[in-house]
Parts: structure tokens; C-alpha cells; sequence
């Protein structure tokens, strides 16, 4: 007796109600999936790129948003600091790298940060293509902008003031950004930036700074282009400095003969700070505690945010949101169980008779048993395909948005250990809810079934 083949023709036979079972099933089984691949995903990215960052000093303001806007760069900054303090953090002796950006610029809403080669190594990326930036408006780009915006090694384009969509407001005609290098794929922020050095940044912003003195002097009543440049919290750092169109740019000044810009004078948006490890390899708790405190004591403008605190801060509140759903999923697989039992022990009443002719003709109790057991598992399993197929699909749909609004890539086509153990739960709730059916056909009498029908 073919105990499989023989179930599933019976849940076939019950079309509509086993069709309820099911959709209640994957119901359970794609939610609870699509939090664990969403979890599983934003936790990734977001612990991978503050893992080798000890501190964030930037203006004043909100620690957390020091963090996504100087470690994500999804946010705009609290401001910009003067480099009349940076020895604080270059002269300090608990700290082994602090790691200037100067923001303000993007291109196509990728954003430009003017920074060191020691921001390259900081997450260990290499080189694809090209070398790195050596000169001022030399560009290296993130393996995923690279390939969005389909640049390549020699082309050519202006930034734009901030992070906006369009890229034809507020264009930098002065200084065109040429690519010299693409990195590899590290999975950090580092794939979605276009990188830079610091007085390609300075220098944009000066030409900026400039172009806008003369437009207010030919006009004193126009205020509609008022822009503050100082720590007012505005993204220099986070309004876009665009391109005209979607041709490359074609600079207008030759860079290889620019200038040095001296650093007297000018603003950084943020430090990323590394302390120093000692002969173990640890970090010192006193590094935690001297460096904020040194930075209190002698500079009012300059604050600071401890990355993996303000993260967990961030999960904290959006996890509130996650638990419910999960709460909501874990409902309704219970509602599952149960729909599956009552439809058991209904479909067990109207087949007394039959399973009792199965018995007469040589049935065992332990194959009547079995075979309601193969029918609760039928169902679950069919719950858990559906649901695993929905979960994959809806992570996949919900990744294109997810990438447009934070740049990260988001996959469907990935498989986490903790939905197998999910699949086995949803397994053994199947069993468990045919299991009393179950032992009341393996109790069947069959002389009595027969002699009532």
C-alpha cells in the first residue's frame, strides 16, 4: 500500500478546504522567512561597516545621526568641524588612524567623499581596475556604483551639491571628477561611494563658494540662494552636486596643473576613529573613556558618537516593528495547526467507513495511522514550498526598493540556516496536529464501523 500516493489523492479530493490549510501554512512560513532574510541581511551590512570603527567625531548633534550619515551615509551630517582641532585626534595617543571625510558632493545620489587611502583600507578593499586617487578630482569608485552607473576608467563628470535626484540642479561646471580606479566588492559602503581625496572636495566647494558670492553681489535682493557653508547642519555633505544630463563631462580646467590647496582655513565633516590595540591585540577600555573626554574638554563644536552603541540603539527601535510581525506569523501558523486538526478530525468522520473497508481488506492499524499522519505532512509540506517560494520571491521585489533608497544590494536567492529549522517546526506542527485524528483511526473498531454502516 502506497501510503503517500494514497493521502494525496485524498487532500486532492478536498480541494477547498485543504487549499485554506495550505495558504494559512505559507502565510506563516513567507513572513516569518522574509523577517529572517531581512534581519539577517540589514544586520550584515550594518555591523560590517562599523566593525572597524571605535568612534565617529563630527559637528554637534544627534549621535545616531553622526553614524548613518558618516558610517552609512544615508543621512545628511550634523555639519562640518574646523582642521584647527584635528591634532586632538592626529596628535592623540590612544588613537592609531583618524580617518578624515569631507562630504558635500554626489553624482547620480552616489555620494562623493573626500577622504584618505587609509578609508580603503580600513575595510580592506583592492583594486579591480586602475589605481587609486593621487592627485586632486582623481575618482575611485565602489564595485556597485561602478557598475549602476556604468562608469569605467577615463570618464569624466561633475559633482552636484547633496544627495538630491536631480542632477542637474546646483552642477560644480568648474572641476569635472575623472575615474582612475574601480575597487573590488567588499559587501560595505565602500561599493556604493565615489572616492577622493579631501582637497578635491575643498576645492569644489571654494569655486561653489565663490560662484555664489558673485551671483549675491550682482543681485542684493535675491535670497532664494542662500547657502551657509559653516556648521549649520546642511548637507555639503548632503544636497547633490549633479552632472548636466547622462553625458560624461568634459572639465574645463586641466587638473594635472591645479594647485595645492592648503588645509589653513578649512573644514572636515567627520573623523573615523581607530584606537590603538595593545600587544594582545585589544583595545584599551581607557581609550574609550580618555578619547571622548579629551575631545569634551577642548573643543565646544566637536561631538561624538560610539558606533556600536547608536546601532544597537537603531535596532532597538525599529525592532519593535519586527517582533510584532514575527508575533503576527507565529499566530497565524498556530491558526494553521489548528484549521489543520479540525480538518483532520472532520475528513476522519466522514471516513470511518471507508478506512474501516481498508482495514477489512488487510490495513494495518499502524498504516490507518500513517496514513493520516502522511496527510498532516502533505499539507505542511506544501505550506512550507509556497511560503518559501513567497518569502524568496517578495525578499527579491522588496530588495529593488531597498536598494534605491540605501544603495545596498538585497538578495532573494539566498538560503539561511534558520529557515531549515523553521521548515522542521512547521513539520512537526503538521504532525502534531494530525497525530490525535491519527490515533482515532488507529483505535478504529471495525466490526462496529461496519455494522453501523
Amino acid at each position: 500500500m502506497n501510503l503517500l500516493a494514497l493521502s494525496w489523492k485524498y487532500i486532492r479530493s478536498k480541494p477547498l478546504s485543504n487549499f485554506l490549510n495550505v495558504v494559512l501554512i505559507a502565510l506563516g512560513v513567507g513572513l516569518t522567512s522574509l523577517l529572517l532574510l531581512l534581519n539577517s541581511q540589514f544586520r550584515d551590512r550594518l555591523y560590517k561597516n562599523i566593525e572597524p570603527i571605535h568612534l565617529v567625531v563630527s559637528a554637534k548633534g544627534s549621535p545616531l545621526q553622526m553614524i548613518l550619515s558618516s558610517v552609512y551615509h544615508i543621512d545628511i551630517p550634523t555639519g562640518n568641524i574646523s582642521m584647527e582641532k584635528s591634532y586632538l585626534l592626529t596628535k592623540n595617543p590612544y588613537i592609531e588612524k583618524a580617518i578624515p571625510l569631507a562630504l558635500g558632493d554626489s553624482y547620480k545620489t552616489h555620494r562623493i567623499v573626500g577622504t584618505t587611502l587609509d578609508y580603503i583600507d580600513l575595510y580592506g578593499a583592492t583594486m579591480k581596475e586602475g589605481k587609486r586617487f593621487e592627485k586632486d578630482m582623481e575618482i575611485v569608485a565602489g564595485a556597485r556604483v561602478a557598475e549602476k552607473l556604468k562608469l569605467k576608467l577615463g570618464d569624466t563628470f561633475y559633482g552636484a551639491h547633496g544627495l538630491v535626484a536631480d542632477d542637474n540642479m546646483h552642477a560644480h561646471k568648474e572641476y569635472a571628477y575623472k575615474v582612475v580606479g574601480i575597487l573590488k566588492p567588499t559587501g560595505t559602503v565602500l561599493d556604493v561611494l565615489l572616492l577622493t581625496n579631501v582637497s578635491s572636495v575643498w576645492r569644489v566647494h571654494a569655486e561653489h563658494d565663490h560662484e555664489e558670492e558673485e551671483e549675491h553681489e550682482h543681485d542684493p535682493n535675491d535670497s532664494t540662494h542662500t547657502h551657509d557653508h559653516s556648521n549649520d547642519g546642511h548637507d555639503h555633505a548632503g544636497h547633490d552636486h549633479s552632472h548636466d544630463g547622462h553625458d560624461h563631462a568634459h572639465p574645463t580646467t586641466n587638473t594635472d596643473t591645479l594647485a595645492p590647496i592648503s588645509p589653513e582655513g578649512q573644514e572636515i565633516t567627520a573623523y573615523l576613529v581607530v584606537y590603538k590595540r595593545d600587544g594582545t591585540g585589544n583595545v584599551s577600555a581607557m581609550a574609550d573613556q580618555m578619547v571622548p573626554k579629551i575631545i569634551a574638554d577642548n573643543s565646544e563644536e566637536m561631538g561624538v558618537a560610539r558606533p556600536v552603541r547608536e546601532l544597537q540603539r537603531l535596532i532597538d527601535m525599529t525592532g519593535v516593528g519586527s517582533q510584532m510581525l514575527q508575533i503576527l506569523a507565529f499566530v497565524i501558523i498556530g491558526i494553521s495547526a489548528l484549521s489543520v486538526f479540525v480538518s483532520l478530525l472532520n475528513s476522519l468522520k466522514e471516513r470511518r467507513y471507508e478506512l474501516a473497508i481498508m482495514r477489512s481488506m488487510g490495513a494495518s492499524r499502524g498504516q490507518i495511522f500513517a496514513l493520516i499522519i502522511c496527510e498532516g505532512l502533505w499539507l505542511s509540506s506544501i505550506g512550507i514550498l509556497v511560503g518559501a517560494l513567497l518569502s524568496h520571491v517578495g525578499m527579491s521585489i522588496v530588495g529593488v526598493f531597498l536598494e534605491e533608497a540605501y544603495h545596498y544590494d538585497f538578495k532573494g536567492a539566498i538560503f539561511l540556516i534558520e529557515e531549515l529549522w523553521l521548515w522542521l517546526v512547521i513539520l512537526f506542527v503538521g504532525f502534531f496536529s494530525a497525530l490525535l485524528p491519527a490515533i482515532q483511526a488507529y483505535k478504529t473498531d471495525i466490526s462496529e464501523t461496519l455494522s453501523q454502516g
